[in-house]
């Protein structure tokens, strides 16, 4: 874990709060949680302080992040230092992001995907024809 200078945390903070500003009016309302890892104590105190009171919900800063984390992921998306069953990737190795199989996880409710629900119904295809 790398030692953060008093003296940087407020150019952080503002850093994060630009970034969350710039998220919030280009992805407003797409986030349904967001869980914050591998953030000092300190410094997870200041962002939180940032993030307006009727997102604090959907924002954590998970103590236990494999046991959060595995609630909402298989064990193949998560890399095993975050509690999952992948190969733990370097900084570099991790752009362009890599799909992985059966990407709806323990969090799907439906027992289909909505596509096949809807292709499976009683409804005659639309004709695209000229």
């Amino acid at each position: 874990m790398r030692t953060i200078s008093p003296l940087k945390i407020g150019s952080m903070a503002s850093t994060a709060a630009a970034i969350a500003t710039t998220l919030e009016k280009v992805y407003c309302g797409r986030v349904a949680w967001l869980k914050i890892v591998n953030m000092p104590g300190g410094l997870a105190r200041v962002v939180n302080g940032l993030i307006p009171a009727e997102k604090k919900n959907k924002v954590s800063f998970p103590t236990n992040v494999a046991a959060e984390l595995l609630e909402r992921m298989e064990p193949h998306q998560l890399e095993s230092r975050y509690g999952g069953a992948a190969p733990d990737l370097a900084p570099d190795e991790t752009y362009p992001f890599h799909f992985f199989r059966n990407p709806r996880g323990k969090a799907a409710v439906l027992e289909e995907h909505p596509i096949e629900s809807f292709m499976s119904s009683e409804r005659e295809p639309e004709d695209f024809s000229m």
